[in-house]
């Protein structure tokens, strides 16, 4: 990731898509499990997919985790366009912004 890519093209009008998701399962012992994923395109460093940290394992913490990760990483001064098949998170972020 080198942000010198993101000052070139931002100025061109350069519009960032990052696509989120959240899943959650059971696990053999009974026990859910989630994780969450973000991709932003092809081989991108800042792709991730990971484990959801704590107690609480739910699918909506999950899309949540995914979104913050975003809002995190992404610089403030780049265009983003979160794409998430979450009502909740746009729900959330509607909101938030109204």
């Amino acid at each position: 990731w080198k942000s010198g890519s993101w000052i070139n093209n931002h100025h061109k009008g350069w519009l960032q898509r990052a696509w989120t998701d959240g899943s959650e399962r059971e696990g053999v012992d009974g026990r859910k499990y989630a994780g969450y994923g973000v991709w932003l395109r092809e081989g991108h460093r800042m792709n991730v997919s990971e484990k959801l940290l704590g107690f609480v394992q739910t699918n909506n913490r999950a899309e949540m985790t995914a979104v913050l990760y975003v809002l995190k990483m992404i610089p403030k001064w780049v265009t983003l366009q979160i794409c998430t098949d979450s009502q909740l998170v746009v729900d959330t972020v509607l909101q938030i912004a109204s």
